[in-house]
């Protein structure tokens, strides 16, 4: 069996167990349907927005083999957008 990522051989290689679907977030403002896709960065699934009352897309970024830096850089990042979006029009 190849590694997908670096593609040497190996015996002992297992793919990655998927992960566990969320099924709400955000105090609970938001339930998942289900999965849209997956890229390299992002998982992307089908939401219902009980503020909204309607379907939204909702992007969650990967986590995994990240390190504490790199987590911290996407803390800030997120909070930085999160008060550039906070405008009477934007939700």
């Amino acid at each position: 069996m190849k590694c997908p990522k670096c593609q040497s051989k190996t015996a002992s290689f297992q793919p990655p167990e998927p992960s566990p679907l969320p099924t709400s977030f955000a105090d609970d403002r938001f339930e998942i349907k289900e999965p849209l896709g997956e890229g390299a960065r992002k998982k992307v699934y089908l939401a219902y927005d009980k503020v909204l009352d309607r379907e939204v897309a909702i992007a969650l970024i990967k986590t995994e083999g990240l390190d504490e830096a790199a987590r911290a850089r996407m803390i800030r990042e997120y909070q930085k957008n999160l008060v550039a979006c906070e405008w009477g029009r934007v939700r």
